[in-house]
């Protein structure tokens, strides 16, 4: 039990940093380096922008942590060796990483099918045209 214990630990901590360096990675296009995109004289623009990428991040980091946690729990399912705990457990892990990514995705397609259906006609709802103070407007 001790090993597996060990084990777990030891593949927390490197999906913990892999999940950090991905993040960053991930974001490595952004010349300022941070989420929002002013530091005075913000207008509505910069806020919203601002939004939009901390959205954009924290969906980034929910596909990242789900993907780790399906390798996690397959991984440990792998090595229960007959435990019945660990077995649980990994079923557990699968079936709420895979839920939660699904709800990700499904949110997006519902919100995507209302605006649509109500007769939304941009290139994407997600996208937000306007000039910031910074003068990055996306």
């Amino acid at each position: 039990m001790k090993t597996k214990f060990i084990f777990l630990f030891i593949t927390s901590f490197f999906s913990l940093a892999v999940l950090f360096v991905l993040s960053k990675i991930a974001f490595a296009d952004d010349a300022s380096g941070a989420l929002v995109p002013c530091t005075d004289n913000c207008n509505l623009c910069d806020i919203i922008l601002g939004i939009k990428r901390i959205f954009g991040y924290l969906g980034t980091l929910l596909v990242i942590v789900a993907t780790l946690f399906i390798i996690i729990a397959g991984i440990a399912y792998m090595v229960s060796g007959g435990s019945k705990n660990l077995m649980e457990w990994a079923k557990k892990a699968l079936m709420y990483a895979l839920i939660g990514f699904v709800l990700y995705l499904a949110s997006w397609m519902i919100v995507s099918s209302i605006l649509s259906a109500m007769g939304y006609n941009r290139t994407g709802w997600s996208t937000f045209d306007c000039e910031t103070s910074s003068g990055s407007g996306e």
